[in-house]
């Protein structure tokens, strides 16, 4: 198995809620929609009071436009948020993962115990073996409705102005390995005719059992042809049938 990581990938859609089950319902979010872009345009929870222990609405930040192969295995999954508090102390109260844009799924990631600095900078959850605590596949991965859920935490006496510049996340994930076949390949022509000469042919294929099916659909065999072409036969020296050739 190979392994990959995805670019950063910025949230597209977002949206709020207040959610009085799970106490997330004191304050609203503003301009959810600068999230979009690492660009110093930010969203928060700001303006008015916040007091300590207080928790924000969530912020649903969905359609991150991924495009994962269907045969990729899910390995990771990390979640960077630029964040910061102008105005007195915060946190990440709650940063967890939904599949269909509502409903959360794994762990929560919050930093209750970490107060968001003045001056916003990155703050990276999950990472490249991380699955928060829930079972993926590329599908749900790439549907429009896979994002994060934020919401934050007042710790101020008073007031505390939490400011979001984007949210983005990338995907560490694996595919089948490639093997490479070497097939051998003779031409049996007449005396009359051209010598034809005929090399290394390498083909390539996806192998997920012992006995794989190795798909051919053209090998070019360099010849001085006149005005005819040469009978050929093709013997492939890897174990593999069906293999046919096109003289060109």
């Amino acid at each position: 198995m190979t392994s990959y990581t995805t670019s950063d990938k910025y949230t597209g859609t977002q949206s709020s809620v207040a959610e009085e089950d799970y106490s997330y319902d004191y304050k609203d979010w503003t301009n959810l929609s600068n999230a979009e872009a690492n660009d110093g345009s930010y969203c928060g929870v700001t303006g008015g009071s916040w007091p300590s222990g207080e928790y924000s609405y969530v912020g649903r930040f969905t359609d991150f436009g991924f495009a994962i192969p269907s045969t990729a295995t899910i390995l990771g999954i990390t979640v960077k948020v630029e964040a910061g508090d102008y105005g007195g102390t915060s946190c990440i109260g709650l940063i967890q993962l939904t599949k269909d844009g509502s409903a959360r799924v794994g762990s929560n990631q919050e930093d209750n115990n970490g107060d968001l600095p003045n001056t916003p900078a990155v703050q990276t959850y999950g990472g490249t073996s991380s699955l928060w605590g829930a079972t993926w596949t590329p599908t749900e991965i790439n549907a429009s409705t896979f994002g994060v859920h934020i919401a934050g935490l007042g710790k101020h006496a008073t007031d505390s102005e939490l400011y979001i510049d984007y949210v983005a996340v990338a995907v560490t994930y694996s595919l089948p390995d490639t093997k490479v076949f070497q097939l051998l390949v003779e031409a049996d022509v007449l005396d009359t005719q051209p010598t034809v000469s005929a090399s290394q042919v390498f083909i390539e294929a996806d192998v997920l059992d012992t006995k794989p099916t190795v798909s051919v659909s053209q090998i070019l065999i360099e010849a001085d042809v006149e005005e005819y072409i040469p009978e050929t036969t093709i013997r492939a020296m890897s174990g593999m049938s069906g293999l046919s050739a096109q003289i060109m």
